[in-house]
């Protein structure tokens, strides 16, 4: 195994470099897009709140892989346009993640206990005040757990950009494996560096969520 990485560790870099620039890009984009679409969703009643929730359950009832493939070949042909495959991915695993983080968010706002404003109120603090000082602090304690385990899934889907053409990581395994062919080795290093990647993401998730779960008096 180890005289496997070193022949080929050039592509095992490149590789990884290409997964984490991805994922660094569809963290982004999820947080960037996902954080105020939670917001504006929890914000949002009646009819309006049904709507929202029958599209994003309609959104999300597609499997991933459709959307890539799917902005990868029909719709750039019928733009007339060719587009990097890495740009594609970014663009679709970057709003699939907007997506959950939008859940996540959505979720964290919509159970912030309403004794908080109105104690607020009581004392005279502004809504302003309030949000900037109290709520706004408090939800993002509440969401950091499973927005860092859904970042996780999300570095996980990276995976797919392989599918069309993105030399990430699992891609490059694939090519080094054709010219070795040591799949057992070859694999196992694969193992390896997802588990040091997620393992110790997953394990502050855990942490936090004993340390700072929901909302506390």
């Amino acid at each position: 195994m180890i005289g496997i990485l070193v022949r080929n560790w050039r592509d095992f870099a490149s590789g990884m470099f290409v997964t984490l620039e991805l994922a660094v890009v569809v963290w982004f984009v999820g947080l960037v897009l996902g954080a105020p679409l939670g917001a504006f969703r929890a914000s949002l009643r009646g009819r309006a709140e049904a709507a929202a929730s029958v599209v994003f359950l309609g959104l999300g009832s597609i499997p991933i892989l459709v959307y890539l493939f799917w902005f990868h070949y029909p719709v750039q042909k019928a733009l007339n346009i060719v587009l990097d495959p890495f740009y594609t991915s970014c663009f679709v695993l970057g709003l699939f993640n907007a997506l959950i983080v939008s859940d996540v968010v959505r979720s964290a706002v919509a159970d912030f206990p309403s004794d908080y404003a109105l104690v607020a109120v009581v004392n005279g603090v502004s809504r302003r005040d309030f949000w900037i000082e109290v709520q706004a602090p408090l939800v993002l304690i509440a969401i950091l757990p499973a927005y860092i385990s859904t970042q996780v899934t999300a570095l996980h889907t990276t995976l797919f950009a392989s599918l069309i053409s993105v030399n990430e990581l699992f891609r490059q395994a694939q090519t080094i494996n054709s010219r070795e062919y040591r799949p057992v080795e070859i694999y196992s290093l694969l193992v390896i560096f997802y588990f040091a990647l997620c393992f110790p993401l997953l394990m502050l998730s855990r942490w936090l969520q004993r340390r700072y779960g929901g909302y506390r008096a």
